[in-house]
């Protein structure tokens, strides 16, 4: 049984192509990046620098990496849904990507466009849906052109669609994951900014000029978790996975919604610091269990749908002066 379990994941797709994949991450620290126009120039300079790499097909940024531990969650509304307390915000995995990013990972669009270079600050504010959201939002009609705004982002314009991309398997392999959203990286930039390479060669055959391009231009930025997108998969295959049933091969959805629901306690309750993987590893070890099995951490009354506890909005969703959920920058 578990050697069967074991072999139908290794054959799972989750939702993205990791062959000839590298993936690396680096943390803009606020003392050297504290505007978003530095973060902006960070990684507008390091994308045309590994672009230009012998052996480099593509390169996208990213502020998660799926199935990698990097979690970070927020509530939203839809324009002209406005919802009548905290428990009604919809709460999805929050992404911030660059324009090719898509295509760099091999995530299909299913409807409409990804970002361009033109998505920029001051041009209208777009987003990019999963799926699942486009499905369980807009049923029986076309998503594009809807806008949502962000918890705690009422200063803020809404963000219209402008694409639908097919799900990925963020927290685990062979397990079905909240709904995606994606803001344009040059729009609001991220702290946190991951590296996703396609490569025509052996993908670690890069690493030594991929980190003498990102510490050329910042001496001091120390490039991390570098590996390929098979191996983030290979160990995540690999992972025991606690509370939930997907080694057992007993397809209880209970379990892992009640590991997930764990997780989400534990972040709720501050013992960890919302997004990175840190967080993930910590809340691991308190409840014993893995980081978003089943991920039915946050669940609607449609199976798919996912709606905020007022704990979660609490602790994901709390704005600030300089826009919401600043402590995830």
């Amino acid at each position: 049984m578990l050697i069967r379990s074991f072999l139908a994941l290794q054959s799972e797709n989750p939702g993205f192509e990791a062959d000839g994949r590298l993936a690396l991450s680096t943390h803009l620290p606020d003392s050297r990046y504290p505007t978003d126009e530095g973060a902006r120039a960070y990684g507008d300079a390091n994308l045309e620098r590994l672009a230009a790499v012998p052996g480099v097909e593509s390169v996208a940024i990213t502020s998660l990496i799926p199935v990698s531990g990097q979690d970070e969650i927020w509530g939203l509304e839809i324009e002209g849904r406005p919802p009548s307390s905290l428990d009604e915000y919809i709460a999805v995995l929050h992404y911030r990507v660059s324009a090719g990013y898509f295509q760099t990972m091999g995530i299909p669009l299913r409807m409409g466009r990804e970002f361009t270079p033109g998505d920029r600050a001051g041009s209208v504010p777009v987003t990019v849906v999963s799926e699942s959201f486009a499905h369980d939002q807009f049923p029986g009609e076309s998503p594009l052109g809807k806008r949502i705004r962000f918890a705690g982002d009422d200063p803020f314009p809404f963000w219209e669609i402008v694409g639908v991309a097919a799900d990925v398997q963020h927290y685990q392999v062979g397990q079905t994951s909240m709904s995606q959203v994606y803001l344009a990286f040059a729009q609001r930039p991220h702290r946190r900014v991951n590296f996703i390479i396609k490569a025509s060669v052996l993908p670690l055959s890069l690493v030594p000029a991929v980190r003498t391009e990102i510490q050329t231009l910042d001496p001091d930025m120390p490039v991390e978790g570098v590996r390929t997108l098979e191996q983030i998969i290979a160990e995540d295959i690999s992972t025991p996975r606690f509370g939930g049933s997907t080694i057992l091969g007993d397809g209880d959805e209970n379990g892992a919604g009640r590991a997930a629901e764990q997780h989400s306690e534990a972040r709720a309750s501050g013992w960890c610091p919302p997004g990175g993987g840190r967080c993930d590893r910590r809340a691991r070890r308190r409840t014993g269990a893995h980081p978003g099995v089943g991920i039915d951490a946050v669940r609607g009354g449609n199976p798919r749908s996912r709606s905020l506890r007022r704990s979660a909005v609490a602790s994901h969703c709390r704005g600030s002066s300089s826009g919401p959920n600043a402590n995830f920058r």
